[in-house]
């Protein structure tokens, strides 16, 4: 019961609609069809080989206790790509719909705490106004903001 009412919740507050799948062998809860086609195309990636493995919500991290925020952050994908000479990267990408300022405050407290880790930010688009603010906030804390809409245009992600 508890499970319905938060789908409810995410679905009035944010006007995600969460969607349950399996992709690429992983059955996976999905909270938006954002993360839905972003996890489509991470498995369009691993089947060309440009990514050697993506996993949704695999690793939670807990922060050290200050501010008042959530102490435990879960980033949506874990992708493991190659880079040059054959050398392996973990980057984790946080897929969002519109940003908030406490996730800017999420992305910092992950600098913080895990400084050898690498963010990407998704976004569906570029938007204006405040959420242009935030994104610049943002990318004090993340490695790069990746706009999804355009990806999924030329790949036919629907």
């Amino acid at each position: 019961m508890a499970k319905i009412a938060e789908e409810r919740r995410i679905c009035y507050e944010w006007r995600n609609k969460p969607e349950r799948c399996i992709i690429g062998g992983q059955d996976c809860s999905f909270k938006s069809q954002i993360e839905r086609k972003w996890a489509t195309y991470l498995q369009m990636l691993l089947e060309l080989g440009a990514i050697e493995f993506w996993g949704y919500e695999t690793t939670v991290f807990e922060f050290n206790e200050r501010y008042r925020i959530k102490r435990q952050y879960t980033p949506d994908f874990e992708v493991r790509e190659t880079i040059e000479h054959g050398l392996k990267q973990k980057v984790w990408h946080e897929v969002k719909t519109a940003l908030r300022q406490t996730d800017i405050r999420r992305f910092k407290l992950m600098a913080a705490d895990f400084p050898n880790e690498t963010m990407v930010l998704i976004l569906p688009c570029c938007r204006k106004g405040r959420q242009s603010i935030l994104r610049g906030n943002a990318l004090k804390y993340v490695a790069r903001v990746v706009y999804a809409n355009p990806i999924f245009r030329k790949m036919g992600i629907k």
